[in-house]
């Protein structure tokens, strides 16, 4: 069975250690459901119809009954017991990396909500590290912001800029334009593999502008994913832009632009990776 989750047993986060490490499917998303900042922990809860259709950023692991038991034990639920319960165990519908739906247990917020803080974009870690008052943030591309003179062209000089790999993801043509005649790139989860990836350090007022060329969050999404900063062995959460579950075909017949392709490559060669896609 698979779990969804969006706060403390998120990787890097304190209570991931609960979950093993093999069980870690990629990010998902949940939709028609709104999360708050609850203090120590976050929580969801369903969205109105009158509250914009957004999505909760999460993780999928598959696990068995006693993963499920552990994970009862620390959100507070008890099967007998719902109306005390801090948080009650649902069965829902995601979106996997692909774009698939998947069944998945989740946990909702079941307490007053009192003077919670919404976290409009969805993202427990990226609300985190956004709550921080550094002026900076890491982001990773693997798309045609790997050639530098893409980036410098929409949004100036990097701060820093370091290479990269997104463990557990592959690089995929799958992200449907808008036109409807070509495919822009994303990123699957896939098992032992490693998507290669430039590290850009920018100022908030750069990555907000890169937002707007990226289309979020209509075609794509800024999330966070952990990211192996290349000759470091640690894992660091850092934001990157992957595809709208809505506007990915895996099934698709179409292909990018050469000249879309032609960035990437570029990106590729600037940095010393091998040109393999």
């Amino acid at each position: 069975m698979m779990l969804f989750v969006y706060g403390t047993l998120l990787k890097h986060q304190p209570r991931n250690h609960e979950l093993p490490v093999t069980s870690y499917r990629g990010y998902a998303f949940l939709p028609k459901v709104l999360l708050y900042d609850l203090g120590d922990y976050p929580g969801i809860v369903t969205a109105s119809l009158s509250e914009v259709d957004d999505f909760v950023v999460g993780e999928l692991y598959e696990v068995d009954n006693n993963i499920i038991s552990k994970v009862d034990s620390i959100e507070g639920y008890t099967y007998c017991d719902e109306n005390s319960s801090l948080y009650l165990c649902k069965k829902v519908n995601v979106y996997n990396s692909y774009g698939k739906e998947v069944s998945a247990y989740t946990y909702y917020f079941n307490m007053p909500l009192n003077d919670a803080v919404l976290i409009q974009h969805g993202d427990y870690r990226r609300y985190l590290l956004e709550r921080s008052d550094d002026e900076y943030s890491w982001i990773a591309a693997y798309g045609s912001n790997m050639d530098y003179s893409r980036l410098q062209e929409r949004v100036g000089d990097a701060i820093k800029i370091k290479r990269g790999y997104i463990p557990g993801y592959a690089l995929r043509f799958n992200k449907i334009a808008k036109s409807g005649q070509e495919v822009f790139a994303n990123i699957c989860f896939s098992i032992g593999d490693q998507c290669p990836c430039v590290l850009y350090l920018l100022t908030k007022k750069q990555i907000n502008e890169l937002d707007k060329w990226e289309g979020v969050p209509e075609h794509y999404i800024r999330i966070t994913v952990p990211v192996l900063f290349d000759g470091n062995d640690d894992e660091k959460i850092v934001q990157v832009y992957i595809a709208h579950p809505l506007k990915i075909d895996e099934d698709t017949s179409l292909k990018p632009l050469p000249t879309y392709l032609e960035h990437i490559k570029k990106g590729y060669t600037q940095n010393g990776f091998d040109i393999s896609f």
